[in-house]
């Protein structure tokens, strides 16, 4: 089985690798991609292959990646960035015609996923508990949330005033009520037949990650997150971001239909997404991969240390 992983310098991609290998899976060989060289790729270190390629902004991206596929003929492709998911998405047809599965963003699903706003009224839709969109400021309101439509993850977003409300509608963002902690990651699985989650309570991050957390498992959560996956097309991996409104109730905040950054953490307690999803590549089978996915009780405080990789040395003693 042959893997091809774009912008494998992620800390997603990083932890995917690396479990993959650890294991020494002799049927499991990866190639990853990414814009620097591979001595700044800690990635590298647990992959057969890796190409340096341009950013994936720039026109010859695309092109390129096509041309890596013809060359290294892989089984699957995991597209880690958003940037990423738009080119290569389940369904796009350069793949098919070579054969190649996208465990990204499907096709039908891509539509609505890059606008954070018609994603919201598509939740909105199914009834699934998301925060109040404003259109215009109200008096009873002093502060609201706002991020940009088409941003991604937590860049860009921010808390604003009544006062700042219409200069961030002029611009596009999307706002909505301020919700309060704490902030939940809710790590799910899902195929045809299997639903699986597992809820991490981001204590503190460090760029956008994860770095502290609580691990635990919640009932209502993990019904709304299947409720989520019973609506929207999503890729076999993906995770929602939750926080509680100004009625106390939980609600979506985020939507990331990818591997979370923080992901690997939850192997603190047996759960490996990793080869859960190998497990269910090479057999498509519930049993075999809820041996992987174990139902959490109780709660775990995991914290992530730092650590090292050596990609490339001249060094002589």
């Amino acid at each position: 089985m042959k893997i091809f992983i774009l912008s494998c310098g992620t800390t997603a991609c990083y932890n995917f690798a690396k479990t993959l290998k650890s294991r020494n899976l002799k049927d499991v060989y990866l190639i990853g991609v990414d814009l620097n060289k591979p001595e700044l790729v800690a990635t590298t270190n647990y992959l057969d292959e890796f190409y340096t390629v341009p950013p994936s902004s720039d026109k010859s991206y695309y092109d390129t990646i096509l041309d890596l596929l013809d060359l290294t003929l892989p089984d699957y492709i995991i597209p880690s960035f958003d940037a990423d998911q738009k080119l290569f998405f389940d369904g796009n047809d350069d793949l098919k015609k070579k054969k190649i599965k996208s465990l990204g963003i499907p096709e039908d699903t891509l539509k609505f996923y890059h606008d954070k706003l018609i994603m919201t009224e598509e939740m909105n839709k199914y009834r699934l508990p998301t925060p109040k969109v404003y259109k215009e400021a109200l008096s009873q309101v002093n502060t609201y949330f706002a991020k940009p439509v088409n941003g991604v993850g937590s860049v860009g977003a921010t808390i604003i005033s009544d006062s700042q409300f219409y200069e961030f509608d002029k611009k596009g963002y999307l706002i909505q009520e301020l919700c309060h902690g704490p902030e939940i990651t809710v790590q799910c699985f899902r195929t045809n037949d299997i639903f699986r989650c597992i809820c991490r309570e981001r204590i503190q991050t460090k760029a956008g990650v994860c770095s502290k957390t609580r691990i635990f498992f919640d009932n209502e959560l993990s019904n709304i997150a299947k409720s989520f996956s019973e609506i929207i097309n999503t890729p076999i991996i993906f995770n929602l971001q939750f926080m509680k409104n100004s009625d106390n109730n939980w609600v979506i905040t985020d939507v990331n239909l990818r591997m979370a950054g923080g992901g690997y953490l939850s192997k603190a307690v047996g759960w490996d997404e990793p080869l859960a999803l190998i497990s269910y590549l090479k057999n498509e089978k519930a049993e075999k991969i809820e041996q992987y996915l174990p139902t959490v009780n109780g709660e775990t405080y995991v914290i992530a240390t730092t650590s090292w990789e050596i990609t490339k040395s001249n060094y002589r003693p």
